[in-house]
């Protein structure tokens, strides 16, 4: 019998094409790539600057204003001390740099210690009369910002006396707040007067002063900022003590410490004397 039934050929079967969809993945990531490299080139850069001015947007990045920033914010915050430490009450608008320095102390009784620059803000209305106040209406002290070179430890039979024995160096800052006009010819004129006690004061074969000018016992002094005024006022007890005063929009700062070198203009060469008047020198008030 004849074999009616017909057989198919095998088709061939349909090739994938996989060249083609692969090609358009790469194209795609290429082409969001490409988006992203223009995005941060936009950003980050003055090309984008530039744009945004042509276009008129308002937020643009300043890169160039970003650079000034950096710069001025490395201005304020050097030293001129090199090597020392910045101490500073931001809500007194009061900075001073602090030596790095320190020196080992040994006790007779083999007990020893370091001695270092410190600084500590101290209650004035807690320690009474720690400052030779300001004696004047419309101020009121505020606080006492005591900076000192000192052990950070001594026996307690030789507290009484370090100062004078282990050569204590100590400078004391008032902060005064102004609750009202106080201008800095109203501190001349009660440093005039408490200068005249302080003379009339001392017995006539003592007063090895009398006769000499006020005029003699202070002065302006540029060094430590634009408008401080120095006054050396005598001391039967010891050394003269020295106030420095800065008067500010809100506030008003007495440096004070022993001696008559603001006024003179002498720095004795002891090292720790010549690095107090460093300190000093590099107050800021604002």
């Amino acid at each position: 019998m004849e074999n009616t039934s017909q057989e198919q050929a095998p088709q061939p079967k349909e090739l994938k094409k996989k060249g083609t969809s692969t090609g358009l993945l790469v194209g795609v990531i290429a082409f969001l790539f490409l988006l992203l490299v223009i995005f941060l080139l936009f950003v980050f850069t003055d090309i984008g600057n530039t744009l945004c001015s042509q276009v008129g947007v308002e937020e643009c990045v300043k890169t160039e204003v970003e650079d000034e920033i950096k710069e001025d914010n490395t201005e304020v915050n050097s030293l001129e001390n090199e090597g020392w430490a910045l101490y500073s009450i931001p809500e007194y608008g009061f900075s001073v740099e602090i030596p790095d320095t320190k020196e080992d102390v040994k006790f007779e009784d083999g007990q020893s210690s370091v001695k270092r620059w410190e600084v500590s803000r101290i209650d004035a209305n807690l320690y009474g009369n720690y400052i030779n106040s300001l004696n004047l209406d419309n101020v009121e002290i505020a606080e006492v910002v005591d900076i000192e070179y000192a052990p950070l430890w001594v026996p307690y039979e030789m507290d009484a006396f370090r100062r004078r024995m282990l050569g204590v160096e100590e400078l004391k800052v008032g902060v005064y707040d102004k609750k009202g006009e106080v201008t800095l010819e109203d501190i001349i004129a009660v440093k005039e007067e408490e200068f005249n006690d302080a003379i009339g004061s001392i017995p006539g074969g003592l007063n090895t002063l009398e006769g000499d000018k006020w005029a003699d016992f202070y002065k302006s002094d540029a060094q430590i900022v634009d408008g401080a005024w120095c006054v050396s006022i005598p001391n039967i007890a010891g050394e003269p003590y020295q106030d420095c005063y800065v008067v500010t929009d809100n506030n008003i700062f007495q440096v004070s410490y022993e001696g008559m070198n603001r006024i003179t203009g002498e720095v004795s060469d002891i090292d720790r004397l010549v690095e107090r008047e460093k300190v000093v020198n590099s107050m800021k008030f604002e």
